[in-house]
């Protein structure tokens, strides 16, 4: 059994995240543990999200079965489970977009 103790978080994440493909975009992601969805009833039960600006991660059970990013997200259940998501997510469509009006 591999001991979580002899880890440092920072330096666990850092390496999994550093990824040329990456690089840009996955500092804007956020893991959102207790997220309601705005138009949520009161009622909701919270869920665990990904967000990178305002499209969500989202996996399609579908016949591709990838991962993807939308305007509804699913619950990923803990952030454990949400960041291996994360590491297998594309690029989200609107990142380019996002960068180059920045630049100009």
């Amino acid at each position: 059994m591999i001991d979580s103790k002899i880890f440092k978080i920072d330096e666990l994440l850092q390496l999994l995240l550093d990824d040329p493909s990456r690089r840009g975009w996955i500092e804007t992601v956020e893991i959102l543990p207790d997220h309601h969805f705005p138009f949520a009833s009161p009622d909701a039960t919270a869920l665990c999200a990904v967000r990178c600006g305002g499209q969500y991660l989202r996996f399609s059970k579908g016949p591709e079965k990838r991962y993807y990013w939308n305007g509804i997200g699913d619950d990923f259940k803990t952030p454990e489970i949400a960041l291996i998501a994360l590491l297998q997510a594309p690029i989200p469509p609107h990142f380019k977009l996002v960068r180059s009006s920045d630049e100009g």
